[in-house]
């Protein structure tokens, strides 16, 4: 199978500072405007199904991306994006401001989902993103394209090549706003042909 990984487009939350999580933000025009950039790259792809996060901004740049090819956008409930507890909302300076810890914390290299009172962990994050590789592999489609997000992607990507966790995750794996990363996966091997591409939104 040939899966690609795509990030959604940036939002509106993305575009202010806000931390999102799983906050409900729609794409902002910057974002729908990459996401119709990654419609023309991934034409050449012919994809037999759109995998997306339940969130809007996954699912908006999923629909965009689907207009050259019209094929089934299927919602995995298992790609929504990390729940980040009492962060969710905030703009990044207020998360400084309200838990003091933090700076400190990011410092000595914790991660920032570690630092965030109720936030989703590791484990948690994890089987999630297993559970959806698994779902998205039996299907025995040739191409997919998947939407979701920075944290479950990272995930994804590390279980589909057996790959030691990082700490922080996002500081070996920094995906842009619609980036690409493509593997072809098969029983014998997975091959990574690209990571972070995003030659198609310069």
């Amino acid at each position: 199978m040939e899966l690609i990984l795509l990030r959604h487009g940036e939002s509106d939350a993305n575009h202010a500072g806000i931390v999102q999580g799983r906050g409900d933000y729609p794409l902002s025009e910057r974002g729908r405007n990459q996401a119709l950039l990654t419609a023309n790259r991934l034409a050449v792809f012919r994809p037999y199904r759109i995998y997306s996060s339940p969130l809007a901004r996954a699912r908006e740049t999923a629909a965009i991306v689907n207009r050259p090819h019209n094929v089934e956008v299927m919602v995995l409930d298992d790609l929504i994006e990390y729940n980040l507890g009492a962060f969710e909302g905030l703009r990044f300076r207020e998360v400084l401001e309200r838990y003091p810890e933090v700076e400190p914390g990011l410092k000595r290299g914790i991660p920032f989902h570690h630092l965030a009172p109720g936030a989703e962990n590791d484990e948690e994050a994890d089987r999630r993103a297993e559970r959806a590789l698994r779902a998205i592999l039996d299907s025995g489609l040739p191409r997919v394209v998947v939407v979701s997000h920075l944290g479950i992607l990272e995930r994804i990507f590390r279980a589909a090549t057996a790959s030691p966790r990082s700490s922080p995750p996002e500081a070996a794996f920094p995906l842009r706003n619609c980036s690409l990363t493509h593997l072809d996966i098969n029983p014998r091997e997975v091959q990574v042909l690209s990571l972070n591409e995003t030659s198609h939104l310069d």
